[in-house]
């Protein structure tokens, strides 16, 4: 395994209101707490391994990420975080070792909670939201003009769809980035999971992808 280069010129630039550096893989409340965040905000990615204080100090005992901490992370954050949301989370080899890299996708069913909490990050924090901050998302929500590719297709059926690309698609993204399918043989609960498909109808993304 080589150097992941991208993953690596993160941890270098250090934490922002789109990255947080976790000192372990094993530090799970803490990594769900910053996925809750981003989830609520434009997403960002949780790199657990190596903080900001493991940089500095060349004495850190540096904690090595595993395919199996990735694997219990995985479920963890998806029996932990809700509503469900697919995201990744994978292991990368850098100039601290292995560390596990969760990318998360800017959330289009807010608000996201973690322990019965709603978290929002503001720069470098993280905090639980009041009642206040709460609502103003939930209107926010209810205000937002639909973006094209979400938007209903109307004559568009699941029998139209390349079915062995979404077969390859499921395949692909549990292999190499880890999500998780409820049901990778039902090509509904699948497009479902990939959001290209609301209340059993498909949308133009769904069109344009498969």
């Amino acid at each position: 395994m080589s150097i992941n280069l991208a993953t690596q010129r993160l941890i270098d630039d250090g934490e922002s209101s789109t990255v947080e550096l976790v000192s372990s893989p094993n530090q799970v409340e803490q990594i769900a707490k910053s996925v809750c965040a981003f989830l609520n905000g434009k997403g960002g990615t949780v790199i657990a391994g190596i903080d900001e204080r493991g940089l500095e100090d060349e004495s850190f005992q540096h904690e090595s990420a595993t395919e199996e901490d990735a694997a219990a992370l995985r479920k963890y954050l998806y029996e932990e975080v809700m509503p469900n949301c697919v995201m990744s989370v994978s292991v990368d080899l850098t100039e601290y070792g292995s560390v596990l890299v969760v990318e998360v996708p800017n959330g289009r069913d807010t608000p996201y909670t973690y322990d019965a909490r709603v978290f929002l990050r503001t720069g470098k924090s993280i905090k639980a939201a009041d009642s206040q901050a709460i609502r103003e998302m939930v209107l926010e929500k209810g205000t937002n003009v639909q973006r094209w590719e979400r938007r209903p297709s109307p004559t568009l059926k699941a029998k139209d769809l390349d079915r062995k690309l979404i077969d390859t698609t499921v395949e692909r993204g549990r292999e190499n980035r880890g999500f998780i399918f409820d049901k990778p043989k039902n090509v509904e609960s699948v497009l479902q999971q990939l959001e290209v498909a609301e209340f059993g109808q498909l949308t133009n993304a769904a069109d344009v992808v498969f």
